[in-house]
């Protein structure tokens, strides 16, 4: 069983340019279709591909401009600010992640134990993930993250030409990964109508 601590700064500014990438980490919770399992795991290569070559653009430009790595650690800290004034409490619930993660590592933990571990942990994700979501509604942090956002989608194309070509593709996946979720919504419906239908 993976665990996986919520993203980070690289991600998270990744993320914001091409509207977000939890879309298609919800997109493969969904419980596959028949048929689609194959349609699928073709489209989140293709985004994990796209997605890796912006994360690795965006360091890359992060390292040739200081002033802009500045500007990002300080929207981070604004955002870190907004959360725990609404009641989060990010760092603790961060470093409580990290101690789940090193414990489900350890060969002393039975099957249960990691189970009931994994409940929790996703559980306290999540809850940090809407803590971050309701932190960017405030209109400061709106304000900044826009500017930081401009800076830094015009440091990621002066580094490399194709930022904007891979960011319209990553919007172009994102697409194809809502068409087959409403597919897999249609099909479903369609079925229990059918098993609803009275006998003949």
């Amino acid at each position: 069983m993976t665990f996986k601590i919520p993203v980070s700064l690289s991600h998270t500014l990744v993320a914001s340019l091409v509207t977000t990438v939890f879309s298609g980490m919800a997109f493969a919770q969904e419980p596959a279709q028949p048929g689609s399992a194959q349609g699928q795991a073709s489209i989140e290569q293709k985004a994990q591909r796209v997605q890796s070559q912006l994360i690795e653009i965006q360091r890359e430009a992060l390292e040739e401009n200081p002033e802009l790595r500045d500007q990002g650690e300080a929207l981070e800290a604004l955002i870190t600010a907004t959360m725990e004034e609404q009641g989060a409490t990010p760092e603790a619930d961060t470093q409580r992640l990290q101690e789940w993660q090193q414990q489900a590592q350890s060969p002393d933990v039975d099957q249960a134990e990691r189970q009931e571990m994994a409940a929790e942990f996703q559980q306290l994700q999540q809850d940090l993930i809407r803590a971050r979501q309701m932190a960017a509604e405030d209109e400061e942090v709106q304000t900044k993250q826009a500017e930081f956002q401009t800076a830094m989608l015009q440091a990621m194309q002066d580094q490399d030409p194709r930022t904007e070509e891979l960011l319209a593709e990553m919007r172009e996946i994102q697409l194809q990964q809502q068409r087959q979720l409403q597919q897999q919504f249609q099909q479903q419906g369609e079925q229990q109508s059918q098993g609803q239908q009275p006998a003949q």
